[in-house]
């Protein structure tokens, strides 16, 4: 199996830590020494020849500092094995920086999914259920639509807003859907899942830091929640309509699925 591009770089860093040989952490340090002995060469007023060189092995593990002097013969030994725990190093931070792109791209692909479940399902239920309605409500909606469109275009003089006749049709459908979403859920009796609400809160905090605060904080806030909980919902009936739905599938490669509609 091939695999993203992502995954075989994946396969590649772990093909390379097994091939790694013996590992030390450290550094080795050259010194030269001055010994005791009167007359010693070392002691030269003119020319004077330490004793050496003496080679330091110098590291810190589970927060305890070691050293230790290595003997000529093994010297090359040693510095191969600390070439080759810096090495491990630099592997397993590699590991990491894929596995979080990989988390992140299985995130968007999920969140993708999702989006595209949701759009089949709301299509099918709207061409399934063709109904009539209140044109106050789709005027109201469509209102709502054209400030959402001046906030994010930045505009404020009212005067200058997007026609409010591009905004009927879309309202008008999101009026539709709305109320049918809602009867759905009344006659099937759904109710907000827990778990699937504590999951959805994951969800949108996995982008933090500090993902699990940021979750119990959101979990203890009836505000946020009240805007979380009709998400849930609408996943909810989403499952419902797919799971009592006829179904249609198609299959489609991860990367030509990720790949932006053209």
């Amino acid at each position: 199996m091939i695999g993203t591009p992502l995954e075989q770089r994946l396969q590649k860093i772990k093909a390379q830590l097994l091939a790694l040989g013996p590992i030390h952490p450290g550094s080795l340090s050259e010194q030269y020494n001055v010994c005791g002995t009167p007359g010693c060469r070392c002691k030269d007023p003119k020319r004077p020849q330490k004793h050496g060189p003496y080679y330091q092995l110098s590291y810190t593990w589970r927060g305890r500092s070691r050293s230790r002097f290595i003997r000529g013969p093994q010297l090359k030994a040693m510095q191969e094995k600390i070439a080759n725990y810096k090495r491990f190093r630099q592997l397993t931070e590699e590991w990491v920086d894929v596995a979080l792109e990989l988390e992140a791209m299985e995130r968007e692909a999920a969140q993708r999914t999702r989006g595209d479940i949701r759009e089949q399902a709301m299509s099918g239920l709207l061409e399934a259920n063709p109904v009539d309605v209140p044109r106050a409500l789709v005027e109201q909606e469509a209102h709502s639509m054209q400030h959402e469109a001046m906030r994010q275009l930045g505009i404020e003089d009212h005067s200058q807003a997007p026609p409010i006749e591009n905004f009927r049709e879309n309202g008008e459908k999101r009026v539709r859907l709305s109320l049918l979403v809602g009867q759905l859920i009344d006659d099937n009796n759904i109710q907000v899942d827990a778990d699937k609400l504590k999951e959805r809160v994951a969800q949108l905090c996995a982008g933090y830091e500090n993902s699990e605060e940021m979750a119990a904080t959101y979990m203890a806030n009836p505000q946020i929640m009240s805007q979380i909980e009709p998400m849930v919902l609408e996943e909810q009936a989403v499952e419902w309509i797919v799971e009592n739905g006829k179904k249609k599938s198609k299959k489609v490669g991860f990367q030509d699925y990720m790949k932006p509609p053209a």
